[in-house]
């Protein structure tokens, strides 16, 4: 099944010729167990999603007086294909059904939930 034209807080992007969609979602309470996320799949919802799960992110409009940098301090299309060729390097297929992929985003890097 394939994803209304227009799909609430989902962009559209290309990465290597496959269309793609992302969304941010940031966490509102630092406090609370979770990560901030950016999720992305292909073009049929029903695919296996990739979910970047990054710990250390909060928003800044939300927190503020918080004293603490993001990174990236500001998530953008380009980080969202940066992660979607993590995630396609790591072995994610966004056509393929099957369980969603995690990856963790820490000090610039981009590693598979389970590795460090």
């Amino acid at each position: 099944m394939s994803r209304p034209a227009k799909a609430r807080g989902w962009r559209r992007m290309t990465v290597d010729g496959r269309p793609l969609r992302w969304r941010f979602a940031p966490q509102m309470n630092p406090d609370e167990s979770g990560a901030t996320q950016l999720l992305l799949h292909g073009e049929d919802a029903s695919a296996a999603r990739a979910i970047v799960a990054m710990p250390l992110w909060i928003d800044p409009w939300a927190h503020i007086g918080v004293l603490r940098s993001n990174d990236p301090p500001v998530v953008t299309a380009r980080f969202a294909s940066e992660a979607a060729r993590a995630a396609i390097d790591a072995g994610w297929d966004p056509d393929a059904r099957g369980p969603d992929m995690v990856l963790w985003y820490r000090d610039g890097t981009f590693s598979p939930a389970g590795q460090p």
